[in-house]
């Protein structure tokens, strides 16, 4: 976050340089709801791996890099150590070979993975003829807004767009069709690279709380379940968004219900917002994502949970903020951290506000605002939510509520200490 640049406002610079604002593609950004990180930032790959490996050096990770797996051997019963797999990886630059083995692999190796094609699996999707290009660097221009997202349009030759990145520099895409000699437009919209930090927030908690022998090995079945649905609605997006981009039409698109085909391109942005940020993804009904008998809360089970600021008791400034990347919330001690969240004035101790002793931190929601945002009644209502910020399952706040998530849990959940108990 300190090396990004903040983006709130987006234009639009029409056919005859008239600007419109919002703008018709990035205007999302000015309707960036429910989380505290009400903005548009662009971080460029290099910068994001740089601070993911300091943060994994300082964790005490050995971070194999630049190194090629080159061959994979699969039993189907476990060595003496529980390990099925043996893979031989080569360092890149010592071209030294050596062999690691393990329980589990994942083949984060991208489009041309080797891991896929070794293991004979299918790679889903179709390809273009287009040349994709896009140029970063500190641009010298007369734009009236070049620090603010952009998409310049254009009757014959497609779409420009234009991004505010990182240190200063700019992003400008281009592309080649078979079709058009030289015309320029570009998907700078960047959802791949997105939907990789979600696919592995989503792989990482899960596959961690397996290995540590606290979760069930049927829990890793639901990433392709949750994953693939969210993949695919990217798909779609992108095959409309790169036909769109050039001034052509999508096959599956009623070119007669717009007025122009740039009115089409943000209309398809406007519906893809939630690729774009990440925050309208929701994941079906599954093993973890378990509706509730009753209606406790008003978030569909599945769905990201709202941000919501929270106060200490005792304190008058916002101090923490229920969020995505919050606390585990369960009742599995050796899982998990308890919060407990009271509607009541911060000046009050936690059991004032309460009446009955609080499980875990307490925090304070004297304005109501998480519990209407989330829809909780009052006097009802135990939100559990995942590490990656999505609604689990919903219970009464009572003894019978307990019991009901500690079934919930324990349909994937190792618990080697018990649920805690409470009496009221």
């Amino acid at each position: 976050m300190q090396q990004c640049y903040i983006v709130r406002q987006s234009y639009t610079y029409g056919e005859n340089g008239d600007r419109i604002n919002p703008g018709r593609v990035w205007d999302f950004v000015e309707n960036i709801e429910d989380t505290s990180f009400d903005f548009g930032i662009m971080p460029r790959q290099q910068f994001i791996e740089k601070t993911i490996r300091i943060r994994l050096e300082a964790a005490g990770v050995k971070l194999h890099s630049p190194c090629k797996c080159v061959n994979i051997e699969k039993t189907d019963e476990p060595d003496a150590d529980g390990y099925y797999i043996t893979a031989t990886l080569r360092d890149m630059t010592t071209r030294e070979e050596y062999t690691v083995k393990s329980a589990y692999l994942m083949g984060a190796d991208g489009g041309r993975s080797f891991v896929r094609r070794h293991l004979g699996v299918e790679f889903e999707g179709n390809t273009t003829q287009d040349k994709w290009i896009r140029v970063d660097g500190r641009v010298i221009t007369n734009l009236p807004t070049p620090r603010n997202y952009g998409s310049i349009q254009s009757a014959n030759h497609g779409n420009v767009l234009w991004e505010p990145l990182d240190h200063g520099a700019t992003r400008i895409g281009f592309v080649f069709t078979e079709e058009q000699e030289r015309r320029c437009n570009g998907n700078l919209t960047e959802e791949e690279l997105n939907t990789g930090i979600h696919d592995a927030v989503n792989i990482g908690w899960k596959l961690a709380l397996v290995v540590k022998g606290k979760a069930k090995p049927t829990l890793l079945e639901t990433y392709s379940i949750e994953r693939r649905a969210a993949a695919q609605g990217l798909i779609a997006f992108d095959r409309k968004f790169s036909t769109l981009m050039p001034n052509k039409w999508p096959e599956d698109m009623h070119k007669v219900s717009y007025e122009d085909i740039n009115a089409a391109l943000a209309d398809l942005f406007d519906e893809a917002q939630g690729y774009n940020t990440g925050l309208k993804i929701a994941y079906e009904p599954n093993l973890v994502n378990v509706v509730p008998a009753k209606d406790y809360t008003s978030i569909c089970v599945g769905a990201r949970a709202p941000d919501a600021g929270l106060f200490k008791p005792g304190l008058t400034a916002v101090s923490t903020t229920l969020n995505s990347a919050g606390h585990f919330r369960s009742f599995f001690s050796d899982t998990a951290k308890l919060d407990t969240i009271v509607s009541a004035d911060p000046k009050l101790s936690a059991e004032e506000g309460l009446g009955v002793p609080a499980f875990g931190t307490v925090y304070m929601d004297d304005k109501r605002q998480a519990h209407s945002r989330y829809g909780v009644n009052l006097r009802y209502g135990s939100l559990v939510l995942r590490l990656d910020g999505h609604l689990w399952f919903a219970a009464e706040l009572s003894v019978a509520g307990l019991e009901a998530v500690k079934m919930y849990l324990g349909k994937f959940i190792i618990s080697k200490m018990g649920i805690q108990q409470k009496t009221y």
